[in-house]
């Protein structure tokens, strides 16, 4: 990631713990699933096509807060890097439409203490979940020291 930095998009948002609980049926991987491959549509592209032509890696963790909301923290490698303004102003609307809010992109230099600190650690990315083709790319040539 240190090396890609520019390749990176780091989002995070929230979700309502309730609205959660209905709309993803309580399952951590539910707002991730809707958003790289439900049938909603965004300029009669549906999610799951946007998504694989826009991202080729990431991972991502999710947490309850002291709010009771569902928090997510996502890594998006981008596929195409030309396209970066239509690409993050998509993902905003599309998280919006499943129902986040507070939903924000970063940049990897201003990561949260908890992710700094997890992607630092040998075992820190346990904590992740693994989306797309990340597996193939981190088995084998994972070095904690290049992910931040």
């Amino acid at each position: 990631m240190k090396k890609e930095q520019d390749r990176w998009i780091c989002l995070t948002l929230k979700i309502n713990l309730l609205a959660f609980q209905i709309r993803f049926k309580n399952k951590k991987n539910g707002f991730y699933r809707s958003l790289s491959s439900g049938g909603n549509k965004l300029l009669g592209i549906s999610n799951f096509i946007w998504f694989n032509n826009s991202f080729d890696q990431g991972f991502y963790r999710s947490s309850i807060t002291i709010m009771g909301n569902i928090e997510y923290h996502f890594f998006f490698r981008l596929s195409i890097f030309q396209n970066l303004n239509s690409i993050t102003r998509q993902l905003l609307i599309r998280c919006k439409k499943l129902g986040a809010f507070n939903v924000q992109i970063n940049d990897l230099n201003s990561m949260n203490y908890i992710d700094l600190k997890l992607l630092s650690s040998p075992s820190g990315m346990s904590a992740y979940q693994k989306v797309l083709k990340t597996y193939k790319g981190l088995k084998g040539s994972l070095n904690q020291n290049d992910l931040i």
